[in-house]
């Protein structure tokens, strides 16, 4: 279950949903990619996972910014 809290930090929390490119810049992703299990955190629109998942790896996206306090 999501608290107020985590509720707040995600609508206060900008939107990232950097491309798989800028992401490798920064990180050592281990390659080959195919059957590697990524979070994206902060993944905003999810370019980069949809990238990762093209390229074979078991990723999924998760962004604060898009929770539903309905929901919870």
């Amino acid at each position: 279950m999501i608290s107020e809290q985590e509720v707040r930090i995600g609508q206060n929390t900008a939107m990232t949903g950097l491309d798989l490119l800028i992401i490798s810049r920064a990180l050592a992703l281990p390659r080959p990619l195919i059957h590697k299990r990524i979070l994206d955190v902060g993944a905003g629109y999810s370019e980069a996972t949809a990238t990762l998942l093209n390229q074979g790896a078991d990723a999924y996206a998760l962004d604060p910014k898009y929770v539903d306090p309905q929901t919870y």
